[in-house]
């Protein structure tokens, strides 16, 4: 709890009137009342960056962190991908596929998401539904179990 009789004006002001001091001793408080509702934070330590004073920089919004988190099945003949996502970032949603990767664009972060299949697959055959908030890419893996035989050329 922090002490009600605490003046940071009376504590800090009446020193010496060193205006050095007077903005120290502010600063001080101020991380003394944030160290208490954060206490956990670093807020109790000046950083070597917070020795200069700093100028008010004009808000900028954040966009919100959006993060997929896609489900890779593997079967037989197939690589399933599963996405839970709203109806509404459908509607941006782009997605590439090549062998190895699958590459989805449009997000709301404005970033691309890259995934890593676990197999070869065949990328022009892959088909993709939507269903209850859930996008499910079926990409057919390569199927190639024949052995060829591998002729060596002699230099």
């Amino acid at each position: 709890m922090m002490d009600n009789n605490f003046d940071p004006v009376r504590e800090y002001f009446t020193k010496n009137g060193n205006k050095d001091e007077v903005f120290s001793g502010i600063g001080d408080y101020v991380r003394k009342v944030l160290a208490q509702h954060f206490p956990e934070s670093d807020l109790t330590q000046p950083s070597s960056s917070e020795q200069h004073v700093r100028t008010a920089q004009p808000y900028q919004q954040t966009k919100p962190i959006f993060t997929l988190q896609e489900q890779i099945i593997e079967l037989h003949g197939f690589v399933i991908v599963q996405i839970p996502l709203a109806e509404d970032l459908l509607n941006h949603l782009i997605m590439e596929a090549n062998t190895t990767h699958l590459v989805l664009y449009g997000l709301p972060s404005g970033e691309q998401k890259k995934i890593k299949l676990p197999s070869c697959v065949r990328s022009d055959s892959a088909k993709a539904i939507y269903k209850e908030q859930l996008l499910e890419i079926r990409l057919p893996k390569i199927q190639d179990d024949h052995y060829h035989q591998i002729a060596v050329k002699r230099g």
